[in-house]
């Protein structure tokens, strides 16, 4: 099943950043969104997440038109992560994921045996069984990453949203989280989108890359989004196009970025 579409969207605040925008999210998929800084990727993000009214355009969760979706509806359709850390140091970790079951318990909140059976499997898919006495002070940022996908998974949404969660991790934990995902996608059918800047982690993990090229920035020069399965965006010359600049290049068959250190090519980009 489809789980986001948008058909002929503009995003973007007092003007247009992107126009004419149809993406498809599907069920079991994996889609990571790439784009340098100012991009606009979290501009999208907050579109798609309802958090940004978009200009012009229309668009669906889960087959329904997002005007005809309550707030509260929303919350038990989709889970978000946002990148900015949250001092809730305090909270031990089963308290942090069993909000995530506030969409389904009502004003009072509270929790029956389901709620807290869902809580415990919501723990276990990421590796944090064991971790319910915790802190959230108490944990490494990976462990706090994953406490917040568990916060996601317990409300039991099929779509989970995440801006930049692997901004303070490191390669190890990047890795690891990604493949969580990937197999949270594969094994539990979730609709995960993940904006990073992880290109390896990326190539590896996702079934879908969106590549957001903001353009010129001229008044007329909307931005333009790439879709298409890591593979087929490397074969067909969109990956070297969109990310090799001065000493960086994309090797298709390598699947990553190298850099050229010729004495020509490293004097060339000094100069520019």
């Amino acid at each position: 099943m489809t789980a986001i579409e948008t058909r002929n969207l503009a995003i973007g605040y007092d003007r247009p950043l992107y126009s004419g925008v149809n993406l498809t999210l599907q069920q079991g998929e994996l889609v990571c969104l790439l784009g340098l800084n100012g991009a606009g990727k979290s501009t999208l993000l907050s579109t798609l997440c309802g958090f940004l009214h978009p200009i012009d355009g229309s668009m669906k969760i889960m087959g329904r038109p997002t005007e005809k979706i309550h707030p509260e509806e929303l919350s038990k359709e989709m889970g978000i992560v946002l990148t900015e850390k949250v001092n809730a140091g305090g909270v031990t970790v089963r308290e942090l994921v069993s909000m995530g079951r506030y969409p389904h318990t009502g004003f009072f909140g509270r929790l029956t045996d389901r709620d807290r059976e869902i809580v415990d499997r919501a723990l276990e898919s990421v590796g944090l069984s064991g971790f319910e006495a915790r802190h959230l002070g108490e944990l490494s940022d990976g462990e706090r990453q994953k406490s917040f996908i568990a916060k996601a998974l317990a409300q039991e949404c099929p779509i989970i949203i995440l801006d930049e969660p692997t901004a303070f991790l490191d390669i190890t934990s990047r890795m690891e989280l990604m493949v969580m995902l990937r197999q949270l996608a594969d094994r539990e059918n979730k609709a995960i989108i993940v904006s990073t800047h992880d290109l390896d982690s990326a190539l590896q993990s996702a079934h879908t890359l969106w590549l957001m090229d903001k353009g010129d920035g001229g008044p007329e020069r909307y931005g333009t989004i790439k879709c298409g399965t890591p593979a087929g965006l490397a074969d067909d010359g969109t990956m070297e196009a969109f990310f090799s600049r001065g000493p960086l290049r994309f090797d298709p068959s390598a699947g990553r970025l190298i850099i050229d250190t010729s004495p020509d090519n490293i004097s060339d980009s000094l100069r520019r």
